[in-house]
């Protein structure tokens, strides 16, 4: 039996296009964890979109790579 770990990057493995989302109150923290995975799997040759419903970038953290990266909402992805 494959472990929990094994299961997760067998299906990265298999995947080609991946969603990540957060949840609508964010933070910070967040937006900065949505960008670390998502140049993570473009690092790993893997399309990958990022979504925040009505995402609004604060200037506090418009220092964070590839901020624009993140979409508003699912249309047209």
């Amino acid at each position: 039996m494959l472990t929990q770990e094994d299961q997760i990057i067998n299906k990265i493995k298999q995947s080609n296009n991946i969603l990540l989302l957060s949840k609508q109150s964010y933070n910070g923290d967040d937006v900065a964890s949505l960008l670390a995975w998502k140049n993570f799997f473009k690092n790993i040759d893997k399309h990958c979109d990022a979504a925040i419903s009505d995402f609004k970038i604060k200037s506090v953290h418009k220092f964070l790579p590839n901020y624009n990266d993140i979409k508003p909402n699912l249309n047209k992805l």
